[in-house]
């Protein structure tokens, strides 16, 4: 199947409950997708932004940017108000991104927020590319 490249939103809206990756013991059963959107923001990025040496200097990552940060929380927060499934993971790319991950079955959907503050949507099924392009948030 062909990349497509266009300006569309993120997918449809999801009826099943979906795990955020932040409490990786607890199903998020019965949740909204509010409240994964922000488990994703008090979890993950919030603490990101106050503790920038988070991850370590043994890591090999490099942290992302506190505008980065903002920029995902803001992104995270507008799905929230469109009531679009939170996230199963939310990961540094290690240059500095950060990306929001969503798998349903063989489908994974990614919101990757580059370095640079560009932020793009790719949609894979399998190890296909499905769809891939780019996002505008201001």
């Amino acid at each position: 199947m062909p990349v497509v490249e266009h300006g569309t939103s993120i997918s449809p809206h999801l009826t099943p409950a979906v795990a955020t990756g932040v409490d990786c013991e607890t199903p998020v059963t019965g949740r909204s997708e509010a409240d994964g959107w922000d488990q994703c923001i008090d979890g993950k990025l919030i603490e990101w932004g106050r503790t920038p040496a988070f991850f370590g200097d043994e890591d090999e990552i490099i942290p992302p940017a506190p505008e980065i940060v903002s920029l995902a929380t803001k992104i995270a927060g507008a799905y929230r108000e469109m009531k679009f499934p939170a996230p199963d993971n939310v990961v540094p790319d290690g240059d500095g991104g950060i990306v929001f991950e969503l798998s349903i079955g063989t489908m994974k959907e990614f919101i990757h927020i580059w370095d640079d503050g560009n932020v793009e949507y790719y949609r894979t099924s399998g190890t296909e590319l499905v769809e891939r392009y780019q996002l505008e948030f201001v």
